[in-house]
């Protein structure tokens, strides 16, 4: 959410090769594909347009398609052009931090409430911190990422009848939080990572955040994985 803005379109296609054109840049041509939340869409459809590159796929807590009928995700796209709209571009956001050298421990407190910002912070000097904090209270929902969630609906039909291909492993780290609260998260990932005899599927305790709330665990499995 703080990259520069882009008229770009948000679709699969578009994400999908922007990440692999940076990779193409810095010259990796082998390598595991990991990624949080959203960012198992586009892991689905990467796995399926540049197959032959990937030793494996994982998913942190990650999105599938069939998320698509959980929520009104218009309506959430709607929230996040009020929250731009009264909270980010009026300052009061800013305001609201009454110690910016402060926030980053704040959110630390309570990672759900903030989310993923979190891990921007991760090793930074305190003055670093502090001109990050001010940056996330100025770019905050930006039009780029409210038209990413408002694609949402579109983007998991357009995915709907995909499978990771058979050569592409996949290990799925589901968080205990989203398993207990949505009643089909562990058996979608399941039959999505069914593909392969190296796939696996695991849960550990924690929230959505799992590279927060679990970190130790989580990399323990990974590297296991590997």
């Amino acid at each position: 959410g703080l990259s520069d803005d882009t008229d770009i379109p948000r679709t699969m296609e578009n994400i999908c090769n922007e990440v692999h054109e940076v990779l193409s840049y810095i010259g990796d041509d082998r390598y595991y594909l990991m990624g949080h939340s959203i960012a198992g869409l586009y892991m689905l459809q990467y796995a399926n347009m540049f197959e032959n590159e990937l030793l494996g796929v994982i998913g942190l807590d990650a999105s599938v398609p069939q998320q698509i009928d959980e929520r009104n995700w218009d309506l959430g796209a709607f929230g996040l052009r009020c929250y731009r709209l009264f909270l980010v571009d009026t300052g009061l956001l800013r305001l609201s931090v009454l110690d910016i050298e402060d926030y980053p421990d704040a959110i630390i407190e309570n990672p759900m409430v903030k989310g993923s910002i979190l891990q921007c912070f991760t090793g930074l000097p305190r003055s670093d911190k502090a001109t990050l904090a001010e940056l996330v209270c100025s770019r905050a929902q930006n039009s780029t990422l409210i038209t990413e969630y408002a694609m949402f609906n579109d983007n998991c039909s357009s995915i709907s009848d995909l499978f990771f291909p058979e050569s592409v492993p996949v290990l799925y780290i589901l968080a205990s939080d989203s398993v207990d609260s949505t009643s089909k998260w562990l058996s979608w990932h399941t039959a999505l990572a069914s593909n392969n005899t190296k796939s696996s599927v695991c849960v550990v305790n924690g929230n959505h955040y799992v590279h927060l709330s679990a970190e130790s665990e989580a990399f323990t499995k990974i590297e296991e994985w590997i």
